[in-house]
């Protein structure tokens, strides 16, 4: 069978009722460009056994644009940041495209943690909400491809 197209961007309807008003908000799913080179590619990947290959091969600018929007404190050092899940900091070298558990000589000052907010449209998928007051919002999700 043939692949299936990129995910439509599909719109989903809600209704929200007060007891003064009533008005619809509606949500649209938008595929990121790299879930949709997945969705495009992915059974011809598994066929030939190919997906790790093609990650490494191909995909590299996406994951380190994805790991990186993961950091959760920077430090002095540009190319190291530190993911931290409260439980365990791992510092990662987008230059060298490395994870290390211990702190890198060249890191001498590590920023408070910060919320995570990734906000890039071409590694993330988003639902775009536009609600009642016609205020549009988006909700960035965990790419499909992770």
């Amino acid at each position: 069978p043939g692949l299936p197209p990129a995910l439509p961007k599909a719109t989903m309807a809600t209704a929200t009722t007060t007891a003064t008003m009533r008005c619809s908000s509606t949500r649209t799913y938008v595929s990121s460009a790299w879930e949709e080179l997945w969705v495009s590619n992915v059974r011809e990947w598994q066929k030939s056994e190919d997906i790790c290959r093609e990650v490494d091969k191909s995909q590299q600018v996406q994951m380190e644009k994805y790991t990186w929007a993961l950091c959760s404190s920077m430090t002095n050092d540009p190319s190291v940041c530190v993911l931290d899940d409260g439980a365990q900091k791992i510092f990662y070298d987008r230059n060298q495209h490395t994870f290390k558990v211990e702190q890198p000589s060249s890191v001498t000052v590590i920023e408070p943690p910060k919320a995570v907010v990734p906000d890039d449209p071409s590694i993330f998928s988003y639902f775009e909400v536009r609600g009642c007051d016609g205020l549009v919002t988006r909700e960035y999700i965990e790419p499909l491809v992770s």
